[in-house]
């Protein structure tokens, strides 16, 4: 199962990064649509915030653990947010069509 946390500031909710881990173990390896629609949206949040907007983000990847995470270092901008939003708005869309294979959850930091 692939877990994801996003992260929301403690003090106004906003959502200010997230962590994606494991494997959804949908399907076997190369063919796991849920894994593939899950990295698809993570990277190209990641691509689109460090390369569309802004904001400082730190980023940490990990093949090998089947991790990434990344976190915005400062108050998002209004296009940052929109993508962490959009991010969500398709984790939780792909968690509720696969249930059993992603799980989602919140963090304030």
């Amino acid at each position: 199962m692939t877990n994801f946390t996003f992260y929301r500031d403690r003090d106004n909710g906003s959502l200010v990064g997230f962590r994606a881990e494991d494997h959804a173990g949908f399907a076997a390896y190369g063919s796991d649509v849920v894994c593939a629609g899950i990295s698809a949206l993570t990277i190209n949040a990641v691509n689109s915030i460090s390369t569309l907007t802004d904001d400082r983000c730190e980023q940490f990847v990990s093949a090998e653990n089947t991790v990434i995470e990344l976190r915005i270092k400062d108050i998002p901008s209004v296009e940052c947010d929109i993508l962490l939003k959009s991010l969500e708005l398709g984790i939780k869309s792909i968690s509720n069509s696969y249930r059993g294979h992603v799980k989602v959850d919140y963090s304030e930091v």
